[in-house]
């Protein structure tokens, strides 16, 4: 009866960013052909759980909000696309989606990691380019200090042959991440 009584509450992160079509990103989330692994780095990033400098000095447990790798604010989109090497992972990826899409490499927007609430046609390139981001993210997110190029594209060709190893996994992405 205490549940019918009181609607359930907003998830924060819809809160903070009321102009996302949240529904839409829970959608793309919840329907990438990837890993548990990958889905819930993916869902960490979303609601802003990634222990930066920025997020544990508002929690007062850092006492500055600078990466300790650059120096620069450390925040989610500055880990995923801007410090040391991931700056590079990010645009050899946007280089890749841009010939899935063919389209300018200004178009592939780093906010696509913080909110996936694209849709692209035909299904089988939106659903690459959700593996492709999430894998990106899981990625990133597990290997924070060691991380380079070469170890990135061998972590997207084992995880595409594995893709390829399930029933049907061939079909739900087609020959899209034959670009990686």
């Amino acid at each position: 009866m205490a549940t019918t009584a009181t609607p359930p509450r907003e998830v924060q992160v819809t809160q903070i960013q009321p102009g996302i079509d949240w529904g839409r990103v829970w959608n793309n989330l919840h329907s990438i052909p990837t890993s548990e692994g990958a889905r819930s780095a993916w869902h960490a990033v979303l609601h802003d759980l990634l222990p930066t400098n920025t997020r544990l000095q508002r929690i007062q447990l850092a006492e500055t909000e600078n990466c300790t790798l650059c120096g620069e604010k450390d925040a989610t989109v500055h880990r995923l696309t801007e410090c040391e090497t991931a700056e590079e992972i990010w645009e050899w990826t946007r280089i890749r989606l841009t010939a899935i899409h063919r389209t300018d490499r200004r178009r592939i927007s780093p906010e696509w990691l913080l909110g996936p609430f694209f849709r692209f046609w035909p299904r089988q390139r939106h659903l690459a380019t959700l593996w492709i981001l999430a894998n990106l993210v899981h990625y990133l997110v597990q290997n924070r200090r060691t991380m380079s190029l070469e170890e990135y594209i061998d972590y997207l060709r084992r995880s595409r042959w594995k893709k390829y190893q399930e029933n049907k996994g061939w079909e739900a992405v087609g020959s899209y991440l034959e670009i990686l």
